[in-house]
């Protein structure tokens, strides 16, 4: 199961694509979202997912950067599974929620 941060993540990352940065990942949020999380936090989200190994990363040099780094995500098979369950999950409980307590708005 993911947090809701980790799901908004792993969503982003498949709709920026393979080899993201954390900069597009963070824009995918930004375009979908009214109020986004702050750009730290979607960050430690990513590095938190690649511990998790969820997320794949690939450091690539930077020219001219006096060996800089940039890190390229891409949200990998075990991390599409993780991600399918807990929205599978979340969705279990939206429905419940409807049929309980009838909440149409949820």
């Amino acid at each position: 199961m993911l947090g809701k941060l980790e799901e908004m993540v792993a969503m982003a990352l498949m709709h920026a694509g393979r080899n993201a940065r954390a900069s597009d990942v963070y824009g995918q949020i930004e375009d979908r979202i009214a109020k986004p999380a702050a750009f730290g936090a979607v960050y430690t989200t990513l590095e938190r997912m690649v511990d998790k190994k969820l997320i794949d990363v690939v450091k690539e040099d930077i020219p001219g950067r006096n060996g800089r780094q940039r890190k390229l995500y891409t949200l990998n098979g075990e991390g599409q599974q993780t991600l399918s369950a807990s929205l599978r999950q979340t969705g279990e409980m939206r429905a419940g929620a409807q049929k309980d307590w009838g909440w149409g708005y949820v």
